[in-house]
């Protein structure tokens, strides 16, 4: 429900009436709408396998298969997610609970993207130009869920042409060719 109607759509006593409970329960079980709200996230990118995308980005070999594994995990995740990201992004403009998530999820994301940054420039293949803290900014905003859904949702793109696009600028915007042997 929360999905469907949004945060301030969906009042905690229609969500206890759909699961078969009382409003009185949900309280008792999650203490407010933000804290359901963050279990659902939870639960979310737990189904999703948001701990096992995450491992096979930091376990890559190489830098460049970092940020390969990096935009799989991107494009087959956020289609998974987008819509409770939605609502966590919603309540963020006015529940200090939910700001708070974002911001942590967020920074998380960025955090990676510095990870995989660090690893271009520490193997050479951070392209010049850039430092380590644009590059990772810019790596984290073109894989921003805002940038999925113009590309995929409004403009109607494919979600493989959408990875195939991503990875392609990414390489040519962050990476160093390899020398010519």
């Amino acid at each position: 429900m929360l999905e469907e109607h949004g945060y301030h759509g969906a009042g905690l006593g229609a969500v206890a009436a759909a699961a078969g409970v009382s409003r009185q329960a949900v309280y008792l079980h999650f203490g407010s709408k933000a804290q359901l709200v963050l279990a659902l996230a939870a639960h979310v990118d737990e189904e999703e396998g948001l701990r096992d995308l995450a491992r096979a980005v930091d376990e890559a070999p190489t830098a460049l298969a970092a940020l390969d594994r990096f935009v799989e995990l991107v494009a087959e995740l956020t289609p998974r997610v987008r819509r409770t990201a939605a609502v966590l992004e919603a309540a963020r403009l006015d529940v200090p609970e939910a700001a708070a998530a974002w911001r942590d999820r967020t920074e998380s994301r960025r955090r990676r993207c510095r990870r995989i940054v660090d690893r271009l420039a520490r193997e050479a293949r951070l392209a010049e130009g850039w430092t380590v803290e644009e590059a990772a900014d810019f790596l984290w905003a073109a894989s921003g869920l805002h940038v999925w859904e113009d590309l995929v949702i409004l403009r109607k793109w494919p979600s493989e042409r959408f990875r195939r696009h991503l990875r392609r600028v990414l390489h040519q915007a962050l990476v160093e060719p390899e020398p010519a042997a």
